[in-house]
């Protein structure tokens, strides 16, 4: 998931670098929210009055993009080296690796295995970015919340 989380979000994410292509004005992201047996992965866009059918409609496209098509390599190196450095960033926060720490504990994972992260995450293979995105982004199983802004903001 971080790898993916890698690949959609960010300045040069999947969801910012499509929506500058199509000349969308707005900014997108995602988040996941992981759970000791699951999580939420939530996709959203934040743009200008008027935008929200245009945003729903680039986001739902970039899902269907990202599950038709195969994930380009340098997208997938970029995507992995994106995540490590995410990781590297998070702990340099005590908070953030005492929390990384214990929800890793208690979701049940091996210590060595929360050790070994950064190694991990390199060892993320093209397919398997794929196999998370098709397992993750069901878009039957989806909910689209538009949130309009109104005019007087």
């Amino acid at each position: 998931m971080q790898v993916l989380q890698a690949h959609l979000s960010g300045p040069v994410g999947l969801l910012n670098e499509n929506l500058r292509s199509q000349r969308v004005a707005g900014l997108a992201s995602s988040i996941y929210v992981p759970r000791a047996r699951g999580g939420s992965e939530v996709l959203y866009a934040v743009g200008g009055y008027g935008m929200v059918e245009k945003l729903a409609d680039a986001l739902e496209a970039d899902v269907r993009g990202l599950l038709e098509q195969p994930i380009l390599y340098k997208d997938y190196r970029s995507a992995v080296n994106g995540a490590v450095g995410r990781y590297w960033f998070d702990q340099q926060d005590r908070t953030g690796r005492i929390l990384s720490l214990a929800t890793a504990i208690v979701s049940g994972q091996p210590f060595d295995e929360i050790l070994d992260c950064v190694v991990r995450l390199q060892q993320v293979g093209e397919d398997d970015l794929q196999d998370v995105a098709h397992r993750v982004l069901n878009l039957d199983k989806a909910v689209v919340l538009r949130v309009p802004a109104s005019p007087e903001r």
